[in-house]
């Protein structure tokens, strides 16, 4: 379902007051931020296609935070002069420039907001600040015809990847893939290094952290693999790979 579709099934739920009012203030936002209309320039372009990914680290990289990142299909529009995808990704930096201004009026170590290239691709992120986890360095970039927001510069490049590559030829293409067995390896092979975060986070002793690490790992410990399909208008089909063969 195209977002803009969804947005308008969403107002028919409010009064037509607030409906103008959200319209208005989402409008405003975006010609302020991206010099385009939301509802009429902005959002047609945008969808339907969409992803979330949750990749474990590479083993050679020290930091233990998660690869996430979630991608957002952003076409340029008929106005050459202002494309859309180009709107948006204006949007979101006008978005971030202001959480790193409003987070450093706060004080502590300040958040810096950075650049780099990498495969042509130019992503920002964001850097510093206090308590954020290993790795954590909110990021986003405009690729492959689609708006990408990563957990870091290495998850967007990660993304490109992903994005640019040929699809598996399948019979049914699954919504949603969840693989419990490598994020056991992955809670397993960190194991140390997220217990000590979750002692500073939570104040508590790397003990007891790691007691529910174990936890986590126990309610997942004996299905592989979950997977869910939509093989044909009104139906799912959700599949379970266990880790053991069921008596």
């Amino acid at each position: 379902m195209q977002l803009d579709a969804l947005l308008e099934m969403f107002t028919d739920f409010v009064t037509p007051e607030d409906a103008k009012a959200f319209r208005d203030k989402a409008d405003g936002l975006m010609r302020a931020a991206g010099g385009r209309k939301f509802f009429d320039d902005v959002l047609p372009n945008l969808g339907p296609e969409c992803a979330l990914a949750i990749l474990a680290p590479p083993a050679s990289e020290k930091d233990w935070f998660p690869h996430i990142f979630v991608a957002l299909a952003a076409h340029p529009g008929g106005d050459k002069d202002k494309p859309a995808d180009e709107a948006v990704l204006d949007a979101v930096n006008w978005a971030a420039t202001t959480a790193v201004f409003a987070y450093n009026g706060l004080g502590g170590n300040p958040l810096t907001l950075k650049s780099m290239t990498a495969e042509k691709t130019k992503i920002k992120y964001i850097e510093g600040g206090d308590g954020l986890p290993p790795g954590l360095r909110p990021a986003f970039a405009l690729q492959h015809g689609f708006l990408t927001l990563g957990s870091s510069p290495e998850a967007i490049q990660r993304a490109g990847a992903i994005l640019s590559s040929k699809p598996a030829v399948r019979d049914t293409q699954p919504i949603l893939w969840m693989s419990l067995k490598h994020m056991r390896k992955f809670l397993t092979d960190r194991r140390e290094q997220v217990a000590d975060y979750l002692a500073q986070k939570d104040k508590i002793d790397k003990k007891e952290a790691g007691k529910r690490l174990d936890g986590v790992l126990g309610l997942f410990e004996f299905i592989d693999r979950i997977e869910l399909t939509h093989p044909k208008d009104g139906q799912f089909s959700l599949r379970m790979q266990m880790s053991l063969a069921l008596k």
